[in-house]
């Protein structure tokens, strides 16, 4: 029988998975005895957030989904000519792929945002303006994707500028990786 609270010695070492959201904490407890006791537990940080989308509806990310499906959060600008191409491939992959809603988001000045919604036919999709939103998910590039399950776990991200990019995020949530390049990289190892 070993208690946390007679140890000499508590060694903790934390590491945070961004793209599963989970933290690993390990411990070591060391005794005056020499004996040690090493224990390790895995728990899931729900970032939740909500957020006013530009037609101002009500746009929740991460924590639990009551309908059960997952949500494509897609970072977009009226700037990006691969943004532009993107959408309607989008809106196709999301009719057939029926357990995923999708929510744009942005930064910028929303008068332009306002109109690249209305010149390419978004207003039934949530829209939302968050500079933040990019920085948390380390968006670097657009168009850029993240597919949340009905959990608020990150299944899978990254860029997207083709169909089969766009396609590869389900296929890489169906496999348990975080992206294509991750299960290549575990194949070729």
């Amino acid at each position: 029988e070993w208690s946390p609270s007679d140890a000499l010695r508590v060694r903790e070492a934390r590491a945070f998975d961004p793209l599963t959201g989970r933290i690993a904490v390990n411990y070591i407890y060391s005794y005056a005895s020499g004996a040690r006791h090493e224990y390790a537990a895995s728990f899931r940080v729900y970032t939740f957030t909500e957020l006013r989308d530009l037609l101002g509806r009500a746009v929740k990310l991460g924590g639990l989904r009551g309908d059960g499906r997952n949500t494509v959060l897609l970072f977009v600008s009226p700037t990006c000519p691969m943004c532009k191409k993107l959408l309607p491939i989008a809106k196709s992959i999301l009719r057939s792929e029926r357990a995923a809603a999708i929510v744009l988001a942005s930064d910028g000045e929303e008068a332009e945002q306002r109109a690249f919604v209305q010149r390419e036919g978004l207003e039934a999709l949530p829209y939302v303006l968050s500079r933040e939103l990019g920085m948390s998910y380390q968006v670097g590039k657009l168009p850029y994707a993240v597919l949340i399950d009905a959990e608020g776990v990150i299944r899978a991200k990254g860029l997207v500028n083709t169909r089969e990019h766009f396609e590869s995020l389900f296929e890489a949530r169906d496999q348990g990786v975080g992206s294509l390049q991750d299960y290549l990289r575990a194949e070729r190892a």
